[in-house]
């Protein structure tokens, strides 16, 4: 069994599954250091900094242990991976740098290591936190506790959960984060696992026949119970995991992590640890050939803008502050051309907010894909998820169409439905 801080267990173990997505979470905090606390996000508790900001670590760091490469250097130009010619840096005149973009999670005076949490001492004389030898950081996108909306450059430091040694937890699924279980029948792949309405805690009703289709996860002989975790003995004798007091199967039908075919089968419901929070009533979901995408009331597919420059450094060019040169190229060179080609999603009268993900958001005048426009008067209340202004796309004359999707510039700026992960 995997160990963590007795404070997070109490934390995950002690909540309801909808009360994750609450204003506020009171844990305890014992055991973790002076001034980390745990926050709820939609995709399940984070570890945050005195305020409740998200920290991350980057992904451009991942290799960075015990060390920080985030500086506070405003660099110019930058050479393209690929062709390997020289160009200059888009926003000269007031282009940020990563420190200021992610600044470092800082150590509070009197604070010291403990468990997994570290410190490093950077070259710029900043005491900041690192989890696991990773400097940790928060994030500009965010603006309020709760915000996961740098997760596209960074990762969210979630709390971890405790799970038995083969099952895993999966926050990307559809339906929100799930268990997965690596099979004989997959090899390596981790499969959505599934619970069965006519089992109980002590017993499983699928028969030897029944698990030709929905195989059994099995425990080691030496399992034992804990928190939400027991075990069933099954009638042929071989131990089987049980979550939260239901007995866990994967389906033969799945063959890739977030696979959900078993999903809708009779008596069947995949094993869900923390919900996915759900959508504005304006945006809903359509499966095309390219699988399940976010759509409009129409029906249309709903993008979002991801922009990465390739500087050394790899910032984000889509923040809050960024006035975004590159974006109007990708489709026409001007905000009136643009404007034609992608549209919000427009908010209407009295909408609400959906957990931390979706908010409205107001889009200044010449609007933009980024978070902030170019200055100018007061624009339209629009759908933004993680922070990023949603759009359909002009080209889309059908249903389940996806003719914006990939459509980029320099491989650095791309449309995508919302929701997907872009990793530069």
């Amino acid at each position: 069994m995997k160990l963590i801080a007795a404070a997070c267990m109490a934390f995950i173990m002690g909540f309801p599954m909808m009360s994750i997505a609450g204003e506020g979470v009171p844990v305890d905090d014992e055991g973790l250091p002076v001034g980390i606390k745990i926050h709820a996000s939609d995709e399940g508790p984070v570890f945050a900094n005195e305020a409740g900001m998200t920290l991350y670590t980057l992904s451009d760091e991942e290799a960075a242990v015990g060390v920080s490469w985030c500086k506070d250097v405003g660099y110019k130009q930058a050479k393209h991976e690929l062709l390997g010619y020289v160009h200059a840096l888009p926003n000269l005149d007031h282009r940020p740098t990563c420190v200021q973009k992610n600044p470092p999670a800082r150590v509070k005076d009197g604070a010291k290591p403990a468990g997994k949490w570290s410190i490093v001492e950077r070259e710029d004389g900043i005491r900041q936190w690192a989890y696991q030898g990773h400097p940790l950081y928060t994030s500009v996108k965010d603006e309020a506790p709760g915000q996961t909306n740098a997760d596209s450059r960074g990762k969210p430091l979630y709390v971890p959960f405790d799970v038995p040694a083969g099952i895993y937890l999966f926050r990307e699924g559809r339906v929100g984060a799930l268990l997965t279980s690596t099979t004989e029948r997959t090899a390596s792949a981790k499969l959505t696992v599934y619970t069965h309405d006519l089992d109980s805690a002590t017993e499983s009703k699928c028969d030897r026949q029944c698990a030709a289709t929905w195989q059994p996860v099995l425990a080691p002989v030496l399992a034992m119970a804990t928190g939400d975790w027991s075990v069933v003995k099954r009638g042929d004798g071989t131990l089987q995991w049980a979550f939260r007091g239901k007995p866990l199967y994967t389906y033969f039908g799945d063959f890739n992590p977030g696979d959900l075919n078993g999903q809708g089968v009779k008596n069947w419901h995949v094993a869900v640890v923390y919900p996915r929070i759900g959508t504005p009533p304006e945006i809903s979901k359509r499966m095309t050939f390219m699988g399940e995408v976010p759509t409009d009331t129409q029906g249309h597919t709903v993008y979002w803008f991801h922009c990465t420059e390739d500087g050394p450094d790899k910032l984000d060019c889509d923040d809050p502050s960024d006035r975004n040169p590159i974006w109007y190229i990708v489709c026409g060179n001007t905000p009136a051309a643009c404007a034609k080609e992608w549209h919000p999603v427009l908010v209407p009268p009295n909408a609400k907010n959906v957990g931390y993900s979706w908010t409205a958001v107001t889009m200044p005048l010449p609007w933009s894909p980024v978070r902030a426009g170019d200055g100018g008067e007061e624009g339209p209340k629009v759908w933004a998820y993680k922070g990023r202004p949603v759009f359909t796309y002009y080209d889309d004359q059908r249903p389940g169409d996806t003719n914006g999707w990939g459509i980029s510039l320099h491989l650095y700026t791309l449309w995508n439905p919302v929701g997907s992960r872009v990793v530069y």
